[in-house]
């Protein structure tokens, strides 16, 4: 068996796509390399605990969602001392090039390992597109597309009975989710975190209810800017119609990678294949960049 290994990690939430891409990686580089899959995040170096992946325990996940090794925060990676015995493992384990899926929070994990010697390659992947680096992250398009989705289903009985449709979706500090689904779905009203401190919010929207003569009305709105009950009270009580509130939850990251994200998987794949192959390392990829960690 060759003594060349290729870690994998996915750290934090997960998202669609991710086991399009570790298909990828392990068809490209096995036998070549042996594979590591850590399993639940960076705990999974931290304890040790991974899954040796090849050609035969991947097959058919390219075409699943979900992750095969588990995605998992861990935020006793804060401590030194965690940190010393995740790189201390990576290097007995003798990792020579660390593959790690995440968002903004393992961006930051990485460049720690980064600093301690670790050649670290970066695939953004968060459904939250809040990675600042890159234009778009992996996951992203599959919850646009499920989300659109969604409203479009509940759209039709809306109109039929009239009803304001309000959603609350995912996206934390970054409303790119939001914004995109609102531009999809031509909703009436969009609250991101531009305009959730507007002290004129309630009466533009009850203004924009009122002037659109629509059957049914779409507000779209980001997740932990407001006491969305307590405002959708205030607004009801302002409109004739009744309000349809739904929380969309964590369907956004379930669900079959749509194209874009495969695509998006299969180009960094090949863009991480070439570089470990050069012995170039301290990446994060997406489609169109290459940004130096």
């Amino acid at each position: 068996m060759t003594n060349n290994k290729i870690g994998i990690v996915c750290s934090g939430g997960d998202a669609p796509g991710i086991n399009n891409a570790i298909y990828g990686l392990v068809h490209k580089l096995a036998p070549t390399y042996q594979i590591l899959g850590f399993y639940d995040g960076l705990e999974g170096i931290y304890l040790q605990k991974y899954l040796v992946l090849d050609q035969v325990n991947v097959e058919g996940i390219q075409l699943e969602g979900s992750a095969i090794i588990g995605c998992e925060r861990f935020a006793e990676f804060n401590n030194f001392a965690i940190q010393a015995q995740v790189v201390e493992n990576l290097k007995a384990l003798n990792i020579q090039h660390l593959v790690v899926f995440g968002g903004n929070g393992s961006l930051m994990a990485a460049k720690i390992l980064v600093k301690q010697g670790i050649k670290v390659h970066f695939i953004p992947t968060t459904i939250d597109n809040d990675v600042v680096e890159v234009k778009t992250t992996l996951g992203f398009d599959t919850a646009l597309n499920s989300v659109v989705e969604f409203i479009r289903r509940v759209n039709y009985s809306a109109k039929n009975h009239k009803k304001v449709q309000v959603y609350e979706l995912m996206g934390r500090e970054c409303s790119d989710l939001t914004n995109s689904v609102g531009q999809a779905v031509y909703a009436d009203y969009v609250i991101n975190n531009q305009n959730f401190t507007n002290p004129h919010l309630v009466a533009e929207i009850v203004k924009a209810l009122k002037e659109s003569n629509k059957r049914t009305n779409i507000i779209l709105l980001s997740e932990k800017l407001l006491q969305t009950q307590a405002l959708i009270t205030e607004i009801s009580a302002k409109i004739s119609k009744r309000i349809w509130f739904t929380i969309i939850g964590h369907f956004q990251r379930g669900g079959t990678p749509s194209f874009g994200d495969c695509h998006y998987g299969a180009k960094c794949v090949d863009k991480i294949v070439k570089n470990i192959q050069m012995q170039k390392a301290n990446l994060i990829y997406s489609l169109a960049e290459e940004v130096v960690i």
